[in-house]
């Protein structure tokens, strides 16, 4: 007993010396006198909960300004600040919590869930491109994905973007396809492609805020689709308001919103190329025999990215869709005919080939597409990699990983965004849902400039009535004739 006794003191004063021997960068303080005022904190809350919620606020307060609450009339300040912070975090608590499955009163922790990027850790890197979200929105994405995939039972999930409204915001998930609900009554659009296929590979859900509840948006229609492309609409965050337009918008904001999602998604999804080729057939695509990844100076070029996925064809679709042909017409000549007048456009085909867009400027054209760079200019090296192998302290810059983030802007999609960082490619949007350019419109979204106003001229001085008639002296004789 003595012994074990001389075993926890000197693992204790071992420990105590070690932290005591942290400091901060200015040396005030160390880590020792840290977690001892955040002890000190604890006993006054008196509340473990509320502790674990507000740690590292607490553990920040400390580190500013000394203490958590001022010496002053601190039972006051507790309770208004402890008011104040239930207030601020009621709507978000259930994602701040552990997942739990309840079953007969009995209360099971959920470790497994489905698939969730760390956005927290994403956008810090975004934040190089100017694409950013707060970091308490960022982990609050994390954890609703993560709540929506144990309620939902689905595998994976990503966070597609952010449409803005007028009234509310859509934050919108993508998810892979999910059952169709048989609704009775409810009459099937023969032109809609089926779940799973085209346009409606993947499913959709969106919610106002993080906190939810998220709704599963309808599959994409192809009338809808091509009414979608004529008119010009800000969405106001209703998903069930009809959308009022000329020509007619024969649905609601839902529907409209899931006809935006598809030719976004269809637009922006591009890839360097290295990996993938066209198959015989001209319209699918098979792996690389042995696929490469394409080196920085490579993805530095737009020619060398390339549209992964295909483009929708006039009639709202990715595949024409089957017609009879009339009596006496041969079906491969008809086929013909329609692809003749709604050809495919090329699989692969590079992003420096997409139709430029209109300038202010007459006669002059942009490019679809832009491309910056920004890189991390520090020197890292490699353990393993050793230059002279008799010298192992020796070490040669690792180059194994590029640190370079290429970032891509669709200009025709204001809001798109395509961010290569190392291995991975984010596809995001951050926009109305309105496209730059409409060639059947023959005008644009994006404002260019002020229209010219011309001066209010200054009032002028009242003066005399032009032409008027001399005065005439002695006006009783001025008739008098000799």
């Amino acid at each position: 007993m003595i012994e074990d006794n001389k075993d926890f003191e000197s693992t204790k004063n071992e420990v105590m010396s070690l932290l005591k021997s942290i400091h901060n960068s200015d040396k005030t303080q160390n880590l020792y006198d840290h977690l001892q005022l955040m002890f000190d904190t604890k006993l006054i809350l008196q509340d473990d909960d509320k502790f674990l919620d507000q740690f590292e606020d607490i553990s920040y307060r400390i580190k500013q300004s000394g203490f958590f609450f001022p010496p002053d009339n601190k039972e006051n300040r507790i309770k208004t600040y402890l008011e104040y912070f239930t207030k601020a975090v009621q709507s978000k608590k259930k994602l701040l919590e552990p997942l739990v499955k309840i079953e007969d009163e009995n209360v099971t922790p959920i470790t497994n869930v489905g698939f969730v990027p760390d956005y927290y850790s994403i956008f810090q890197s975004l934040e190089w491109c100017g694409i950013s979200i707060s970091e308490k929105e960022s982990y609050l994405l994390t954890n609703s994905i993560r709540t929506f995939l144990n309620e939902k039972n689905i595998a994976s999930a990503s966070f597609w973007g952010k449409i803005f409204g007028k009234e509310k915001d859509y934050f919108i998930i993508e998810t892979p396809p999910t059952e169709v609900q048989q609704i009775e009554g409810k009459v099937v659009d023969p032109e809609l492609e089926p779940r799973g296929s085209g346009i409606n590979k993947n499913s959709y859900f969106v919610a106002n805020s993080l906190s939810g509840p998220w709704i599963e948006l309808d599959d994409c229609r192809p009338s809808l689709l091509r009414a979608s492309r004529k008119i010009k609409y800000l969405f106001t965050g209703n998903l069930n308001r009809p959308v009022v337009s000329n020509p007619w918008f024969d649905g609601k904001e839902a529907d409209l919103l899931r006809c935006q999602i598809a030719r976004i998604s269809h637009n922006i999804q591009i890839i360097p190329e290295g990996k993938w080729k066209v198959a015989q057939d001209l319209r699918e695509l098979e792996p690389v025999d042995e696929p490469r990844e394409a080196d920085t100076n490579e993805c530095l070029m737009m020619k060398n990215w390339v549209h992964f996925q295909p483009s929708i064809l006039k009639e709202g679709r990715l595949v024409h869709m089957e017609k009879e042909a009339p009596e006496g017409k041969d079906p491969e000549e008809l086929k013909k005919e329609i692809i003749a007048n709604d050809p495919f456009e090329p699989r692969l085909k590079s992003i420096s080939n997409d139709s430029l867009i209109k300038c202010p400027i007459p006669n002059v054209r942009i490019p679809a597409w832009k491309l910056s760079y920004c890189y991390d200019d520090k020197i890292y090296t490699n353990q393993d990699i050793i230059i002279n192998p008799e010298d192992p302290e020796s070490l040669k810059k690792d180059t194994s990983i590029s640190r370079v983030i290429i970032h891509l802007r669709n200009l025709i999609w204001p809001g798109a965004h395509v961010v290569k960082i190392k291995t991975q490619i984010h596809y995001i949007y951050f926009g109305w849902g309105m496209k730059y350019n409409d060639e059947i419109l023959e005008d644009r979204f994006v404002f260019q400039s002020f229209p010219l106003i011309q001066k209010e001229n200054v009032d002028l001085p009242i003066g005399e009535e032009p032409n008027q008639p001399p005065v005439i002296e002695n006006m009783d004789n001025a008739g008098a004739m000799d």
